[in-house]
This record gives C-alpha cells, sequence and structure tokens, in this order.
C-alpha cells in the first residue's frame, strides 16, 4: 500500500453505543481505539421514566433524596413527603359525596405543598468521568398522583430526554476539539454516529 495517501484522521462520537471510536488505519478501518463514555447514574435513574413509570412514596422519596441528591430542588422532596393518601382519599369522596369543589386552602392542607405540584425539573450531570465532569443537563419530569393505588406517576416531557443525549453529544464534541486543538491536531474531523 506504498504510495497511498492516508485519509485525514477521524474520530466517531457513538453516543447511542456510548464510545468514542478513532481507526487507527483510516481509511481500511481495521484497526481501533475506543474510548468508552459513561453515563452518570444520575440520568440513568432519569432515563426510566421515558415511559410513565408508576413509584410508591417510599420508593419516589427515597429516589429523590437518594438517588437524584443534589439534581432536585429540597421543596420537592419535602412536598412528596409530606403527601397523605388517606387524608386525599376521605377528602375525594367527601368532594364527589358533595359534588362541591374544594377550596384551594383545603388541598393544600390535606395534601401538603405537593397537591398544587405538577411536575419538577432535575439538573443531572451527564457523564461520571473527570473529563466531562462539568456537562450537565436540565430534564423535566411531569408527576400525577395516583390515589387509588397510594402511588405517583413520572414522566420525561417529550423531547427532553433526547435534548440531554444532545446536550451529551455537544459536551463531547467540545471537549475533543479542545483538547485536539491544544496539541495542534485541529485537521482531525470529528463525526457524530455509529461508523
Amino acid at each position: 500500500m506504498g504510495g497511498e495517501e492516508a485519509s485525514p484522521a477521524n474520530i466517531w462520537i457513538d453516543l447511542p453505543n456510548w464510545r468514542l471510536l478513532f481507526y487507527t488505519d483510516e481509511p481500511l478501518r481495521r484497526s481501533l481505539v475506543t474510548l468508552r463514555l459513561t453515563p452518570s447514574p444520575q440520568l440513568g435513574t432519569v432515563q426510566q421514566f421515558e415511559d410513565e413509570t408508576s413509584l410508591n412514596q417510599k420508593r419516589l422519596v427515597r429516589m429523590l433524596r437518594h438517588d437524584l441528591d443534589g439534581c432536585v430542588d429540597a421543596s420537592v422532596l419535602s412536598a412528596f413527603r409530606s403527601v397523605d393518601f388517606q387524608k386525599l382519599k376521605t377528602v375525594r369522596a367527601a368532594q364527589m359525596h358533595d359534588k362541591q369543589s374544594l377550596d384551594q386552602d383545603v388541598i393544600a392542607t390535606v395534601g401538603g405543598p405537593a397537591g398544587k405540584v405538577d411536575g419538577f425539573v432535575v439538573e443531572v450531570p451527564l457523564f461520571a468521568m473527570s473529563e466531562l465532569q462539568n456537562a450537565n443537563t436540565r430534564i423535566g419530569i411531569t408527576i400525577d398522583i395516583d390515589c387509588d393505588n397510594c402511588s405517583f406517576v413520572l414522566q420525561a416531557k417529550p423531547g427532553h430526554l433526547q435534548m440531554a443525549l444532545d446536550d451529551a453529544r455537544a459536551a463531547v464534541l467540545t471537549a475533543l476539539e479542545n483538547a485536539l486543538a491544544t496539541h495542534g491536531h485541529s485537521e482531525v474531523t470529528i463525526l457524530a454516529g455509529t461508523p
């Protein structure tokens, strides 16, 4: 293969597989270096809410207090910790019997602050890697109270999880461009996708 001009180097950001690929023998692509990207556990927690997911109060409070510690405003934890399902059921039964609307103060007293919370924002780190420790994203979560089953139904707002992956890709791209420029390798092409 002597005399054949080498193709410019390419780095692939293969985010669906959480890795970077660098072919050392472009264009043959027989030899490559792989760098695994490590998504944060907090992002993994939030990704489980792509579809509607039901959690009982104990699991929700544990998730907000432990799994998403520092990612959610403290008032959200206290709001859902204070929900009293028995009182909510009693008030709802009385409302259906009287067929009258409840005064907002009664709802707030019975349901606590969660009576007024229908969603919250989670600010999560995207990666569990020191090289990308400042890459964060915000994901909106809707939440409904299911009184009959004494549980909460959570779901990520439409498009928010995809936007989180876009933020992750942008963070990796920026880190790569900066590192390559610092070392005088700005001719390297960075591509997104799976080669």
